[in-house]
């Protein structure tokens, strides 16, 4: 076995244990990873940077910071009380609003960002009202594809 191949397996085995013990938060646990590689010389400064440039790193790294801007400004708090009186507090209310909401901001914005719009108040309201917070986001990500798929041309029929 090469001397590489025995670092890559220590430092995945060692990413492997930090992910585990959860000490660390996912982000640094990855940035340590990489630091580690490439301090052994076993990645390239422009192989560990390429990453970076991916769209879908900045997209994800764009709505994170949009999502804690809207809580951190109130208005994901905001969201949650108009949705909570809207449906009234009832589990079966909540899931058709968190639905209809979802689906209408993913018919004009992207499906990712309608949903970390809606995500911190559904949260909010998850713990306020003690229902549990899966009942209400895997409702919001099943709205979110259904606004999406409106957004797509409608089939066309021959007849």
């Amino acid at each position: 076995m090469s001397q590489e191949i025995t670092i890559v397996l220590a430092v995945l085995a060692a990413t492997i244990i930090l992910f585990a013990v959860s000490k660390l938060g996912p982000d640094v646990v990855s940035l340590l990873t990489v630091l580690a590689l490439l301090l052994t010389g076993t990645l390239q400064v422009t192989d560990a940077l390429m990453g970076f440039g991916n769209p879908a790193v900045v997209t994800i790294a764009s709505i994170c910071l949009v999502t804690a801007g809207l809580t951190k400004t109130g208005v994901a708090a905001w969201i949650g009380r108009r949705l909570l009186k809207i449906a009234g507090g009832t589990e079966g209310r909540l899931v058709a609003v968190t639905m209809t909401a979802a689906a209408t901001l993913s018919l004009v914005m992207n499906n990712i960002a309608s949903a970390s719009v809606l995500l911190p108040g559904l949260t909010s309201i998850s713990r306020q009202t003690k229902i549990s917070a899966s009942k209400l986001l895997i409702p919001l990500s099943f709205g979110t594809l259904l606004g999406e798929w409106r957004q797509s041309s409608p089939p066309q029929t021959s007849w």
